[in-house]
């Protein structure tokens, strides 16, 4: 991109690098006097009766320029005999959408010299002097008499009226129009490059901001207006194309870029209230265009640039707020940098134009090849978004597609162990009856019994997992019931808590509010909960004190409050890590720290407790963990509000 705006300049600069002692222009190099008509037609004659009797002023030397108006002028002026001390001059007259100029030219002698007319302009048919040439050109020969020419020029159009006429030698003018022919050429192929793939890369992303720049090529048909090219070049002259294309292009590019400078810093995803309001008055900017019909252009104009500064004062403010929104990101800024100085570069040439302040051919000349920069770094900074956007989306779809096949994996391991856990559960409960029937009857030697309890250990860790795999495959499913039933506490921590005594090194201590109930067979109040479930969430959490500790006491600590019941159960193992204990509830995940020999399970134990807690409407958390062990806290509903006991 540098080098692209680094060869624009150089282009510009040779074909604008005139010698300037060879070219001579109207007003800072020849002073000239007005007379503006009006509203009465004024001949040739009382013309120059007018200036002979000094009605036009003083002379002036700033290049001709009166804003948009109807009114029809007049302007004089001397060219010396030394301008022709290269030999003779080429009038070339500017800008191209005049629509009438009548130049009026003799030589300075003694006597009454007759005056030769040519007429040119917009509206005139080509060639529009006497090269054929897309400006119009005049040959001026060495004066005879040797005392130079003599001016006088009428100028009228419905556009900007002013004037850029500039006299060169021979040879400055076949260097210039070389140069600037051919960087014109570069200029017009990067336009239709930039245009073409514009449109393509549209097509492909639908991306609202590259609709916007393809609609911004617009302006490329004003500057071949502007430089002349589409009468000369055109097959049919006779229709003045270029005539319309003038005024229809320049009213349509004003709203196209207050649309792209919207897209441009995404106005539409901070500010979509005022991103509407924008586009839509851009839009009704447009019907504007029927003043050129209707023969109101000029008005026309006025009523469009004033609507067109109010906007770009919106998007300066708009622009600088999204900006600070975004933290100053480079690609915001690259994108909102062309539109802004766009805008800046028409206002001034609005300014000129309008006769507000004096004219200068190098705003145009900026405007123009900032139009290449602007289009170029948009397209290259949109596509490089968007790519980003794509992989994005790409990364985001293959991380969809990842999910659904975990999901798949997931809902089958589920199908699958709780079959598993169910076809186990049936054999388990028969070999856990046969124990119990064995364990009842004559015992032969203490070392038989012994035996016995660990059987029936390993029997009870066997059945609670298959119990914990059918508890997740319940949990897991949508349409979860929860079946609460009036349970004695008593009833649900026995039958919970019959894991602990199996153990050799354990001893297990109850108490209920205070009270030690340890070897109290009925305690407590009934709960309403869902007898199977709390009793598995109750006993992965006891058996989990058993596994990670290498004895004591197992202690189940019941409250019982109006509206809750909370269970706590501790231990006196040696604790849980800090880095660890925030997933010690996650799915599958097993703790690693703390004592205890003979951890079997595969990390569910307290999965399943917490979604058990968590489906009758309360919670299970890690409220103590050290090195004298570890507090996990049941915070359960005490009863429904209908099953209260009055």
């Amino acid at each position: 991109m540098a080098r692209v705006v680094f060869l624009l300049i150089v282009l510009c600069q040779v074909a604008e690098g005139h010698a300037a002692t060879s070219t001579l222009t109207l007003g800072p190099d020849l002073s000239y006097r007005v007379i503006a008509e009006d509203g009465k037609p004024l001949s040739f004659q009382e013309v120059r009766q007018k200036f002979e009797e000094a009605d036009a002023g003083p002379y002036q030397t700033d290049i001709f320029s009166a804003g948009y108006s109807d009114t029809t002028y007049w302007l004089t002026f001397h060219l010396p005999q030394k301008a022709f001390a290269e030999g003779k001059r080429l009038l070339r007259l500017a800008p191209t959408y005049l629509d009438h100029v009548r130049v009026h030219y003799r030589e300075v002698a003694a006597g009454d010299a007759p005056w030769r007319i040519y007429n040119t302009g917009d509206l005139s048919p080509m060639p529009r002097g006497d090269l054929d040439y897309r400006f119009a050109v005049i040959e001026l020969p060495v004066p005879d008499a040797g005392r130079g020419y003599e001016f006088l020029i009428r100028v009228q159009s419905t556009s900007a009226t002013l004037l850029h006429a500039t006299f060169w030698s021979e040879a400055s003018f076949a260097n210039s129009t070389a140069s600037a022919d051919s960087f014109w050429g570069f200029y017009f192929g990067l336009a239709i490059f930039s245009s073409t793939f514009a449109l393509y890369l549209a097509l492909v992303f639908s991306s609202r901001l590259l609709w916007a720049v393809f609609s911004f090529s617009v302006s490329y048909v004003l500057v071949a207006c502007i430089q002349g090219y589409i009468d000369w070049l055109s097959p049919l002259p006779s229709l003045h194309l270029q005539h319309y294309l003038t005024s229809t292009s320049v009213m349509l590019s004003y709203p196209v870029l207050i649309w792209m400078a919207a897209e441009s810093i995404r106005l539409r995803e901070h500010l979509p209230v005022l991103y509407r309001y924008v586009t839509r008055t851009a839009f009704a900017m447009a019907f504007i265009l029927l003043s050129i019909p209707l023969g109101f252009f000029g008005q026309g104009m006025a009523i469009l640039v004033s609507i067109y500064l109010v906007l770009v004062l919106v998007l300066l403010v708009s622009t600088g707020y999204v900006i600070w929104v975004e933290r100053f990101r480079l690609s915001t800024l690259l994108l909102a940098a062309g539109p802004l100085i766009l805008m800046g570069v028409s206002g001034i040439a609005l300014s000129s134009a309008f006769g507000f302040i004096r004219f200068n051919a190098n705003i145009y000349l900026i405007w123009q090849y900032m139009l290449v920069v602007n289009m170029m770094l948009a397209i290259g900074i949109t596509v490089a978004r968007i790519v980003g956007q794509k992989r994005e989306q790409a990364d985001k779809e293959k991380l969809a597609l990842e999910l659904d096949i975990e999901r798949e994996a997931r809902f089958h391991q589920r199908q699958f162990m709780g079959l598993v856990s169910h076809e186990f559960r049936t054999p388990l409960s028969i070999i856990s009856a046969t124990l119990q029937n064995l364990e009842g009857g004559e015992v032969q030697s203490e070392a038989l019994a012994m035996r016995y309890r660990k059987m029936s250990r390993a029997i009870d860790r066997l059945i609670q997992l298959t119990d914990n795999c059918l508890a997740d495959a319940r949990l897991a499913a949508q349409s979860l019931y929860v079946d609460r039933q009036p349970t004695l506490l008593h009833v649900l921590v026995h039958s919970a808590a019959a894991i602990v005594g199996l153990s050799e090194r354990h001893q297990l201590r109850v108490t209920v509010d205070g009270l030690d109930r340890s070897d109290t067979e009925v305690f407590g109040p009934t709960v309403l909960v869902d007898t199977a479930l709390m009793k598995i969430a109750l006993s992965n959490v006891l058996d989990n004190a058993v596994k990670y500790s290498e004895g004591g006491v197992v202690h189940l600590d019941c409250r019982t409050g109006r509206e809750r019941l909370t269970m706590s159960v501790i231990d006196q193992g040696c604790g849980i890590s800090e880095s660890e204990a925030p997933y010690v509830f996650e799915q599958y995940h097993r703790v690693s720290a703390g004592g205890g020999s003979g951890r079997q399970g595969v990390g569910l134990g307290l999965f399943v407790a917490r979604q058990i807690a968590e489906s009758h409407g309360g919670k299970l958390e890690l409220t103590d963990s050290g090195a004298e062990g570890c507090r996990f806290e049941f915070t359960i509903p005490f009863r429904e509000e209908s099953d209260r006991v009055q």
